[in-house]
């Protein structure tokens, strides 16, 4: 048996359970992708094997302070909390807090189902706690349509963020010039969009590049830096310009150069001087990216239920109509076997499949 790895094969092995090429499938092409579509959108909202528990992270922006919320990927469909924003932790007094304790206390005796339900009573019991007392939690509001987290917080005092920065480029005394700083060492920020002007005329011959190691490809063994680098125009000409997006697992130290010259730049100190915010939340497991989804058993007998009720709907018109041959339409009986078969999938999803609900869901 194939087994369906892609939304093509899935509406394949659909229409040979209902019969092709024995038999003639009357729905179009557009009506079987909108019933996939369907049956995606019911898999991903009540079965539990269509979402997975992760934690993001998120490098605050300016415009996220300005906001007061962060723009959330599409597959995210929840999102229970935001982890405390604390500058320091002092492990002298994490030692003597009752989480930590509980958990070194019972640890040896975790085998027992006795203690066990007592351990979990006591973990829901401490996460009530927390969630009453600890004001360093932070409350949140999260709307998946909109993609938008909101955060009730004071942004400006509690985050910190690196605006995108301009930088002019020039030429003097076979060195780079940093807005008149000749050759400087240089601290720059991750995750932000630093962009070079090299239009001016003493740029003319002359690469502004990046390299791991010193003075780039001039070095034995170096080679130039390209992640993030987008060059446009000609040095030395108008509108000519290095954008470099530097990544957030970018070195923690790179060096500019000349790419036609040697010795004329210095060191990039890296590092991340935004806030992280870390996220619990769920997404949506993307069959794009994890083919087995297709292949899911609940998903295809789905699929194949809602394609035969289409099918038994456009035939309902041709009800009693008499084929030659003797054969006659029967479009109604087709609907209500696809109608009753739906009805026995979406018991069992809501029954065996769907999810407690988490009333700590933001």
């Amino acid at each position: 048996m194939a087994k369906p790895n892609s939304r093509a094969t899935l509406v394949s092995y659909c229409k040979r359970a209902l019969g092709h090429p024995v038999i003639e499938i009357n729905v179009d092409d557009d009506q079987v992708d909108d019933r996939i579509d369907e049956a995606l959108q019911f898999y991903q909202e009540y079965h539990a094997d269509a979402i997975e528990k992760v934690y993001l992270k998120h490098l605050v922006q300016p415009a996220d302070q300005i906001n007061g919320y962060i723009s959330i990927p599409d597959l995210v469909t929840n999102v229970v909390r935001v982890f405390p924003l604390r500058d320091t932790v002092n492990s002298s007094i994490s030692m003597f807090d009752a989480k930590y304790q509980m958990h070194l206390n019972d640890m040896f005796s975790l085998g027992y189902m006795g203690n066990l339900m007592e351990y979990e009573m006591t973990q829901q019991w401490l996460s009530l706690l927390d969630m009453i007392i600890d004001n360093t939690d932070k409350h949140i509001d999260f709307n998946r349509h909109r993609n938008n987290l909101r955060i009730d917080m004071d942004w400006s005092e509690e985050t910190t963020s690196v605006e995108a920065q301009s930088v002019v480029i020039k030429m003097a005394s076979n060195k780079f010039t940093w807005d008149t700083d000749s050759a400087p060492e240089k601290s720059l920020s991750k995750g932000i969009v630093y962009t070079f002007d090299v239009s001016d005329a003493t740029n003319n011959t002359h690469i502004l590049s990046f390299s791991k190691t010193i003075d780039g490809s001039h070095t034995t063994g170096g080679v130039e830096y390209t992640t993030g680098v987008v060059r446009s125009g000609t040095p030395g000409q108008a509108n000519a310009k290095v954008t470099f997006t530097i990544a957030e697992d970018a070195p923690d130290t790179l060096y500019y150069y000349c790419g036609i010259h040697g010795n004329m730049g210095n060191k990039l100190n890296l590092a991340i001087n935004s806030t992280y915010l870390v996220l619990e939340c769920y997404r949506i497991v993307d069959p794009a990216t994890y083919t087995d989804v297709y292949n899911d058993y609940f998903l295809k007998r789905y699929c194949t239920a809602l394609i035969k009720q289409q099918w038994g709907q456009n035939l309902i018109k041709f009800e009693g109509m008499q084929m030659p041959g003797g054969v006659t339409f029967n479009g109604r009986q087709i609907y209500d076997d696809a109608t009753a078969d739906l009805e026995k999938l979406t018991e069992e999803a809501r029954l065996n499949w769907e999810e407690p609900i988490d009333f700590m869901t933001g």
